[in-house]
């Protein structure tokens, strides 16, 4: 039976070959962007699976709660917390801690690599499944400075040979015993590491004050990662109000960060991290839960547009089936075989779209694969079995979705008259439920067409205004703990380079630095953000003093003396005028003492997201980490080259990180118009299928209509009056889709827009390119075949019909 239901749907497609080439098509291009979703959620799904027991193993993740009444989570807690909780609740069957991350290098033989090390405990090897190719795990970190590498890192410092024993240094920290090597990590984790040192080292590191204060210390969330596994029977809501007493015993009268108001502290299931929220402090490099939703509701958008298109055209076509099925009834078909017949139409319809979707996504891939918002993220993009039996089982559920509804009216007993109800249905006035859908379908296109126009030209507007006045032909080299003395004496010997100045992170960039600041010890502190410049800094990026001066020119200094504030600096601490302000003492953390010694004009030296803020320019060489080096512009290829020679003299083990200031601004806005593009995408994908299905539906329009404009045509009817005759009600269902769409776009644009401090204003001209794009291409699709029925002879299509 089976067989026979297929050969009837395959001659049904054949028969119906324009009608089948458009269902197919729409359904492909919808399914090849959902088939790469379907890559991407099983990938990031993949995450830490290789952990025993991990439904017993949670997170300790901190909620700090803001004096303004914002929250904000961090996926770190204090390593106290995590201590006191393991010591006095018998429901902790072990805990671990990853704390502290030390961006360093590792010395060995004269050479130096950089790597990633964290500090953690035995603890963390029966907690969690990763496990030793060389070493014991019972005391691999059981003594102070001993270290455990994983099996890339000793490969790379031994080539190959045997680590255990050997004694490696971490550069300004110490000398290490390495204790073991860890095998190549089973599966994907979040956890991101070169090298586990032993907990019991950070004692002395605190002392000598190489790490931050943490051991004693119950406000420093910042540095530490608490994980817990419970015991069997034990519920995470037991243990978080266990966490809530030893909130209420031990924060109470304690002395917390300027803006914090308290902490919360809750539990984060191991299965949940990844993909999970998006935190402060969040490990990995996995998609969150938010991108993933994002993902997934475009794809689902535009599946649904060609699921209207195979419910419009079945219904469309269903008339010219209506003999066949009254023949097999018949003859002693039954509701069930009509029923299925349908329905595997549609399945079969369905996996052939399949066939052509995959080879579409051959091409999607690496197209997708080269977006900042993949590649940041660790996706592998891979088809292995269980992604093949995921598309398969997609595109079968699709086809039974999408036949549903055609199954249903065709099984009737009378699905004539049945089909003729359901074309009369209004779900609008004047249109019907084919219409309907196509509104819908143009409604999404131009939603889809307009919030691209918007997201693009807020991007351009962020680039534009983003830090400062001077941007081209600035190039920032990363120190990378080269001495700036020895860099910049190098690198001003370089042809093309005019002037060098440095600053502690990059302005205009979500990377800075803050400080409590306060204008006498009555006053309270108020969180600032700061940067550690030279006196070349100002100059270098054009930026205007309205009172007072810069920093002394070859300023030497054993302490810190000088400051500059913008303007927003002086209103935020009501220092009356910029001039007035200029000689007044300042307070900068616990007692350092500042002269404002000039005031800058504002400018935003954040991204557009960002609100302007008060900000503090300081004086410290030892915080110089970036250097700006203004370049001829006639001579930028020959003097970057020559940047890059004179780097592999000063630090032949680290690679060399410069970039253009205008390059560095567009990879900051890289995830926005990774989004521009992905929207874009999915609106002109939608307007495709739309469009097909406005194709298809005007087709069969025609065809019943060919008798009527013959008659027309004889009886002296111009083409003019059949272009009306035809165009009409399309005409209507464009117009009413963009009446509609136009609101909702402008909604949707402005909840987009409020996530930015700097941003456009939503006016009419923001919607005139999805108008006219929507209405171009309708007026394309349908006039193809229009003009073909206007301009046919009338006699041979009356003899025909």
């Amino acid at each position: 039976m089976i067989k026979n239901y297929l050969k009837t749907a395959w001659r049904n497609l054949a028969k119906n070959r324009m009608f089948s080439l458009i269902n197919i098509s729409g359904l492909a291009l919808s399914m090849s962007v959902c088939l790469l979703v379907i890559m991407i959620i099983k990938d990031a799904n993949g995450y830490d699976k290789f952990h025993h027991d991990s439904k017993r193993i949670y997170r300790i993740n901190t909620v700090a709660l803001r004096k303004d009444g914002s929250t904000e989570p961090y996926a770190t807690s204090p390593y106290i917390v995590g201590a006191t909780l393991a010591s006095n609740y018998a429901g902790i069957e072990s805990w671990t801690m990853f704390n502290s991350r030390l961006q360093r290098d590792v010395v060995l033989n004269n050479g130096k690599l950089s790597a990633n090390i964290h500090f953690t405990n035995t603890s963390f090897f029966t907690i969690f499944g990763f496990t030793l190719h060389e070493g014991n795990i019972a005391n691999a970190l059981s003594e102070p400075n001993s270290i455990v590498l994983t099996k890339e890192l000793s490969e790379k410092l031994f080539r190959g040979g045997n680590a255990i024993d050997k004694i490696i240094d971490i550069d300004g920290v110490g000398s290490f015993k390495i204790t073991g090597v860890l095998n190549k990590f089973p599966g994907k984790t979040h956890f991101e590491f070169d090298a586990l040192a032993s907990f019991s080292t950070v004692p002395s590191l605190e002392a000598k004050d190489l790490v931050q204060q943490t051991i004693r210390n119950w406000t420093n969330y910042y540095t530490n990662y608490t994980y817990i596994r419970l015991k069997p029977g034990i519920k995470p809501s037991q243990v978080e109000t266990i966490l809530g007493e030893i909130v209420s015993k031990n924060y109470r009268n304690l002395s917390l960060e300027t803006r914090d108001a308290g902490y919360l502290f809750k539990l984060q299931p191991l299965n949940d991290i990844t993909p999970g929220p998006m935190l402060s402090n969040n490990m990995g490099r996995a998609i969150s839960s938010g991108r993933l939703w994002f993902f997934s509701v475009l794809a689902f958008i535009i599946i649904i547009s060609a699921a209207f298109n195979y419910t419009n055209l079945t219904i469309a076509k269903a008339i010219g089936r209506m003999k066949e099925i009254a023949l097999r009834k018949v003859v002693g078909g039954s509701r069930k075989h009509i029923f299925l017949q349908i329905v595997l139409e549609s399945v079969f319809t369905s996996l052939l779209a399949l066939a052509v979707a995959f080879l579409l996504l051959q091409y999607l891939i690496p197209q997708f694969a080269g977006l900042n918002v993949i590649r940041s993220t660790d996706i592998s993009l891979n088809t292995d079995v269980t992604v093949v039996v995921w598309f398969f089982a997609f595109a079968t559920i699709l086809g039974l979705l999408a036949g549903l509804l055609p199954a249903m009216v065709l099984s009737r007993i009378r699905p004539l008259a049945l089909l003729q109800k359901l074309q009369n249905v209004r779900l609008f006035r004047h249109l019907g439920l084919r219409k309907t859908l196509l509104v819908i379908q143009f409604m999404i296109s131009f939603v889809f067409i307009g919030l691209v126009t918007i997201v693009y030209k807020q991007t351009e507007y962020g680039i534009d205004i983003n830090f400062g006045t001077k941007q081209t032909n600035i190039f920032n080299i990363n120190l990378q703990g080269v001495a700036f003395e020895k860099a910049i004496n190098e690198f001003s010997k370089v042809p093309g380079v005019e002037k060098i100045s440095a600053v502690s992170s990059l302005m205009g960039s979500y990377s800075d630095w803050g400080d409590d600041v306060r204008t006498s010890k009555e006053k309270d502190a108020v969180p600032v953000r700061e940067y550690f410049t030279d006196e070349n800094y100002i100059s270098n990026f054009g930026l205007e003093l309205v009172a007072g001066e810069n920093f002394p020119a070859g300023h030497t200094q054993k302490h810190e003396q000088f400051a500059i504030v913008n303007e927003k600096f002086v209103k935020q601490f009501h220092l009356n005028s910029p001039v007035e302000a200029v000689g007044k003492t300042i307070i900068v953390g616990d007692s350092t003492l500042l002269a404002i010694k000039g005031v800058l004009k504002d400018f935003l030296f954040k991204p557009a997201d960002y609100a302007l803020e008060p900000m503090l320019m300081r004086y410290d060489p030892q915080e110089w980490r970036i250097l700006n080096l203004s370049i001829a512009s006639a001579r930028t290829t020959q003097t970057t080259a020559g940047l890059e020679a004179v780097w592999k003299k000063l630090d032949p083990y680290h690679a060399f990180q410069g970039r253009f200031y205008d390059d560095q601004v567009q990879i900051i806005f890289a995830d926005y118009r990774d989004v521009v593009w992905m929207v874009a995408f999915i609106g002109i994908l939608g307007l495709t299928i739309a469009c097909l299905g406005l194709l298809g539906v005007t087709i069969f329009t025609i065809q019943s209509k060919t008798k009527e404009i013959s008659i027309r045509k004889i009886i002296g009817a111009g083409y003019m009056s059949l272009v009306r005759l035809l165009t009409k009600s399309y005409v209507h269902v464009i117009a009413m889709a963009i009446f509609i769409a136009i609101p909702i776009t402008a909604l949707i644009g402005h909840k987009l827009l409020e996530s930015f401090s700097q941003r456009i204003h939503i006016g009419p001209g923001l919607f005139i390119p999805g108008t006219l794009t929507i209405i171009l291409i309708s007026l394309l699709t349908i006039g193809s075949q229009i003009l073909k029925a206007i301009v046919a002879n009338p006699v041979k299509s009356l003899r025909t019909e």
